[in-house]
């Protein structure tokens, strides 16, 4: 998940990145690295520490709900092998995600291979490192409660990732306001898939 932060914000850092030490005052480039730098130049010591405070308290955040979620992926993991007689480690990124929901819902895995072929859906388990069966439905329960509060934690991870790149953009322009210059903006949002978007924005001084 760090690396997805990191990643983003390359790429968002590479987009014209000689065009914008030409055409915009370096302080504005400064408030792209540390929100509130560009402020803090300009002598705008308020400006400055909201900013600082704001992206301190998203750090704390993503750091935060970073430690949570795989604190609770790993307590589900762990719990999950005890109680439910499977080696999760032993099960692939790609088959892990969608097996954890099946666990916390069906007791056991003859249980979910049934109900799947009543409904005459193709997608049952074979493999015994697949097998799983709950001691008692208070340990399926509490794997489930893990498992919810893990995605919980990764949502708001994932929103601080984005929260750390709005709060450069809006100290970026910021600085642009205090000194004066005029800009144009031009956003287009166009679905590359069923569930991504690809959001193109140009900036023109």
């Amino acid at each position: 998940m760090r690396f997805k932060f990191y990643i983003l914000y390359i790429l968002l850092f590479s987009i014209s990145y000689s065009q914008l030490m030409n055409n915009v005052d370096k302080n504005a480039i400064k408030s792209l690295v540390i929100p509130g730098w560009g402020e803090k130049n300009l002598n705008d010591n308020e400006r400055s520490k909201l900013f600082f405070i704001s992206e301190a308290s998203l750090w704390i955040s993503f750091l935060g709900s970073n430690h949570l979620n795989d604190s609770y992926i790993n307590n589900y993991m762990s719990f999950g092998t005890y109680h439910a007689g499977i080696d999760l480690n032993t099960i692939s990124d790609e088959q892990l995600s969608l097996l954890i929901v099946h666990m916390s819902q069906y007791d056991n895995m003859e249980d979910y291979n049934e109900t799947m072929d009543r409904q005459r859906r193709n997608i049952s388990y074979s493999d015994d490192k697949y097998n799983w069966d709950w001691d008692n439905d208070n340990s399926r329960n509490t794997f489930n409660d893990l498992r919810t509060k893990s995605a919980l934690a990764k949502k708001i991870n994932n929103f601080t990732i984005s929260a750390l790149i709005l709060n450069r953009f809006i100290s970026f322009f910021d600085v642009i306001y205090l000194n004066g210059k005029k800009y144009k903006i031009d956003s287009s949002v166009l679905p590359i898939s069923n569930n991504s978007l690809l959001f193109n924005c140009s900036i023109s001084f």
